[in-house]
């Protein structure tokens, strides 16, 4: 094992040792091969405030297998035409974390994302989430189905952490359309057609009806118990 590592390590070190360090108008230093006046091949490149790329170039742009370090994240995957394509991983310094493909340097395609909000995974388009997927939310939320422009857009479910669910359409991130609400909790149970996050007004839920039940029936048993206090306090007189 130790003599693979030290093989490695020479074979790093040799690369480095024949490879021309070329400094250029940015203030950065590439040390590789060129051809055609160009960077190519195996490289690394040395920005002046830290940052640094190792991996392949061609025709004078980062393209292939390559490790990006910067200030904000770091970017292992593929490149082409010196931006991310294909898949990859880029890991940011806040704590997200993106696993998936690209497309010019933006997510795109399937892939899964971790932030501070939660996990998703699915499709994305142009850095955003479109298409179908799965986002589970930190405060135990979810919701599946389709997404446009980052949002819940078109048929899908929706889960409260409490149990409570809605089935139907939505529109930029609110209920909207034909739907289904059930809490199992409260016994709420609506049908019908969702506005803008509105629910329908023309129903009135379960839970509803036996709210207003309830209030009857503690307003006859309080009228009861007090009639039948009074007559208590009446007869002690008498």
């Amino acid at each position: 094992m130790k003599t693979f590592l030290l093989t490695v390590l020479m074979i790093f070190s040799s690369f480095y040792c024949f490879s021309e360090e070329i400094k250029q108008p940015d203030g950065s230093i590439y040390y590789g091969s060129l051809k055609n006046g160009l960077f190519n091949g195996f490289a690394k490149q040395i920005w002046p405030n830290g940052e640094t790329y190792e991996g392949t170039y061609l025709n004078g742009l980062m393209d292939g297998e390559g490790k990006f370090i910067t200030k904000a994240f770091v970017y292992t995957g593929q490149y082409k035409n010196g931006l991310m394509n294909g898949y990859g991983i880029i890991e940011y310094y806040t704590g997200t974390i993106y696993k998936g493909h690209f497309v010019d340097g933006l997510f795109e395609g399937e892939g899964s994302l971790i932030d501070s909000f939660g996990e998703y995974i699915g499709n994305f388009l142009k850095g955003e989430k479109h298409g179908n997927g799965i986002l589970t939310l930190a405060n135990g939320y979810s919701y599946e189905g389709d997404f446009e422009k980052g949002l819940f857009n078109g048929f899908g479910n929706y889960t409260y952490s409490n149990g409570t669910i809605y089935v139907g359409n939505f529109k930029d991130g609110l209920f909207h359309g034909f739907g289904i609400y059930f809490d199992p909790n409260n016994d709420i149970h609506i049908t019908g057609e969702f506005d803008n996050g509105n629910f329908p007004e023309v129903q009135l839920n379960i839970f509803e009806r036996n709210k207003d039940k309830t209030i009857l029936v503690f307003l006859i048993i309080s009228f009861i118990f007090n009639i039948f206090f009074i007559s208590k306090i009446l007869s002690r007189k008498d």
